[in-house]
């Protein structure tokens, strides 16, 4: 079965997986944070790469305090700086990542991770909790056979029944 471009499930492995995906990523984010205001007194310099639902990873500072420290890289051409490995932040600041865990009954089995290839586009796609009821949907038309959707309670919805979904996700998160 191809997994759908819009579905929704009940499954309470499927919720479990989204909420600690959702737990594990804010403390990524709130130690990110903390690495940046700790170095340079700035919260928001922190530059992250990847997807939530995927792997992301922190790339560096966006600073000019450290152009003279031989220890960290020359800025790249968005301003954004790293130790470099000789420095004794560099196994510090590698290790701030965050990997997402596998969403059941969402993975073509490649892979662990929840990485779905479409026609032309590969993605994650977006992933969110209403009211009970896991919600997925893809910008594109995913191409990729999942074994276990079912089992997993997957199945597919109409794109407005996800919209609709979507917009009230919005207005409780605001």
């Amino acid at each position: 079965m191809r997994f759908p471009q819009y579905a929704k499930t009940t499954h309470d492995e499927v919720l479990h997986a989204i909420q600690e995906n959702n737990a594990t990523y804010d403390e990524f984010v709130k130690h990110v944070r903390g690495f940046a205001e700790e170095f340079t007194g700035d919260v928001d310099c922190a530059v992250a790469y990847g997807w939530k639902l995927r792997c992301v990873r922190l790339e560096g500072l966006r600073t000019s305090k450290f152009v003279n420290d031989s220890t960290w890289t020359k800025p790249d051409r968005g301003g954004v700086t790293r130790p470099k490995k000789s420095n004794p932040l560099y196994e510090r600041f590698s290790c701030l990542r965050h990997v997402a865990p596998t969403i059941p009954g969402r993975n073509d089995g490649r892979n662990q991770d929840n990485l779905i290839m479409g026609s032309g586009y590969w993605g994650v796609g977006a992933l969110f909790i209403l009211n009970g009821v896991a919600y997925s949907g893809f910008g594109f038309m995913p191409t990729s056979e999942v074994k276990d959707a079912t089992e997993f309670g997957w199945q597919e919805i109409m794109p407005s029944e996800y919209e609709d979904a979507v917009e009230a996700y919005k207005e409780q998160a605001a």
